[in-house]
């Protein structure tokens, strides 16, 4: 079997899509099944490097084949219009196309042409958006959806009236930071100093940074955890204006830290030395940032999202809420400041901290390979 993927945010983007991309095929390669690769990169950007990509070493059991396409989004588009042709037109011989961004390289207009298209899906526009309409149009071209979790699946069926029968549920890779940073560590690191809170992702009104921040104030404030600190690690969003002027305006401003350029190399030690990551989000499919903190055994306060329920709901110091609208404060502001306490009580207990690592051991990229490499079989051998 040959299948060609959407490389191109894994090459180039380091978290997100680009992520999943790029850990999901390291772990394939490494698969003694493996099929032929084809790894497309169509666009322009700066490449990680070869130890970020993981595409080779003596681990790996079939080195893919690559496929640069080095032409901006317009000539793509031009040739789209020209020859009625899309990416998976440069894919050569290949029986399935694996996507990765939802809507980028546009596919060609003779769906009979084309191989079989599986496209992975992590979360949901807002409700009734344009951009929900333009998504359950392209997934209705699909021969798969993959996401990861089965109540994300169920979400996407409820909202954006995929079949059941297209929808794939997968297991959510969470491993990829303890290459460099191992879990006996955590302990120690959790342990020195006073709490530590971290929040992850852009600055944008779907996380409320801004009541996050304003819980944090009322945290200080209580005095029950002297030293108590703060950081946002995230690009600017479209949130970033009115949150660093509430910040400048803070009394505890100094007790707050935002690294506006995170780097990656840095994200094994900021997650796996947090007391507790604070993720309020909506539309997320996959519990992946959750899962990624208690791999290190960190308490969480999140969301009370489906996807994230589902791997949360009995894991203690995972505490789940309702975050409110997005951009609006919490629904409950003194709910959320509670769930702030509890999960930092719970960071100081061995026995919980165990219990979240081990909640998080079957999270592996080698597992969501292996189900994604059957599902290709499978889909593989239907149309045969």
């Amino acid at each position: 079997m040959k299948v060609a993927l959407d490389y191109f945010a894994a090459a180039t983007h380091g978290a997100g899509i680009g992520r999943y991309g790029r850990e999901f095929v390291r772990a394939l390669v490494r698969e003694q099944n493996c099929p032929h690769l084809r790894l497309l990169a169509w666009g322009r950007g700066t490449e990680l490097g070869a130890e970020a990509l993981g595409l080779g070493g003596p681990e790996v059991v079939r080195e893919p084949e690559r496929v640069n396409v080095r032409l901006p989004k317009r000539t793509a588009d031009w040739y789209r219009s020209a020859t009625g042709r899309g990416a998976e037109s440069v894919c050569g011989d290949v029986q399935i196309f694996h996507r990765s961004a939802v809507f980028e390289p546009r596919l060609g207009r003779a769906k009979s042409k084309r191989p079989l298209m599986v496209q992975p899906l992590l979360e949901l526009p807002p409700d009734g958006s344009k951009a929900e309409a333009r998504l359950r149009a392209v997934l209705g071209e699909m021969d798969a959806v993959l996401c990861g979790s089965q109540a994300g699946a169920d979400e996407a069926t409820r909202r954006l009236g995929v079949p059941a029968s297209k929808l794939h549920a997968v297991t959510t890779g969470a491993d990829h930071w303890l290459r460099y940073a191992q879990p006996k560590t955590c302990t120690e690191l959790q342990e020195a100093g006073p709490p530590k809170l971290l929040v992850l992702g852009a600055i944008s009104q779907m996380r409320q940074p801004r009541a996050v921040l304003a819980a944090f104030e009322v945290l200080v404030a209580q005095g029950q955890f002297p030293g108590v600190t703060l950081t946002f690690a995230g690009h600017p969003g479209d949130d970033a204006g009115a949150f660093q002027a509430a910040l400048s305006a803070s009394p505890f401003a100094s007790q707050v830290t935002w690294i506006q350029v995170p780097v990656e190399a840095d994200f094994p030690e900021l997650v796996s030395s947090a007391s507790a990551l604070v993720h309020l989000s909506q539309g997320e499919l996959s519990p992946i940032t959750p899962l990624e903190a208690i791999t290190f055994g960190t308490a969480v306060v999140a969301s009370d999202l489906p996807s994230f329920r589902e791997v949360l709901a009995s894991i203690p110091g995972a505490e789940l809420l309702d975050g409110g609208a997005a951009g609006e404060p919490s629904q409950d502001p003194e709910q959320l400041v509670q769930a702030i306490e509890r999960a930092i009580e719970s960071a100081g207990h061995p026995e919980s901290r165990s219990a979240r690592v081990q909640a998080a051991t079957g999270h592996t990229w080698r597992a969501n390979a292996k189900e994604t490499l059957a599902l290709w079989h499978q889909l593989a051998e239907s149309r045969a």
